[in-house]
């Protein structure tokens, strides 16, 4: 496991990242549009009502997961953006960085998928 990992699943102190500072602006932007794009929730929807799955959506893309009454301790799947800012190499266009969310997307989804049937209802959104 790596240290940034490490730290957030337990709720440590993040280590320095190399993201280029100039598309943290355009990976938000993208978070943004696609917590409200139907195409991505979705997906979510084959698990969760509608309102559900939109908030669901919410936490994968920025916030990430814990089970029921856990204040430290989080759950995979880690959010896309915080991923996005840790895995090298780093994107050099908005294009690259678009493709990097989808595949880390992809990722992230698997993971709440298998989470999801682990715990299901216990599984929620971290603040």
């Amino acid at each position: 496991m790596e240290p940034w990992e490490d730290a957030w699943l337990n709720g440590g102190k993040m280590p320095p990242y190399g993201f280029p500072r100039e598309l943290i602006s355009a990976a938000l932007d993208t978070a943004d549009a696609w917590a409200r794009d139907g195409r991505f929730r979705c997906v979510l929807e084959e698990w969760l009502p509608r309102p559900q799955a939109a908030t669901n959506l919410v936490y994968l893309l920025y916030n990430g997961f814990r089970l029921r009454g856990q204040t430290v301790t989080r759950e995979r799947p880690i959010p896309v953006l915080t991923r996005l800012l840790y895995t090298v190499p780093y994107p050099a266009t908005v294009e690259e960085l678009k493709a990097r969310m989808r595949e880390l997307f992809a990722v992230v989804v698997q993971e709440w998928c298998r989470q999801r049937d682990r715990f299901g209802d216990e599984l929620e959104g971290s603040p």
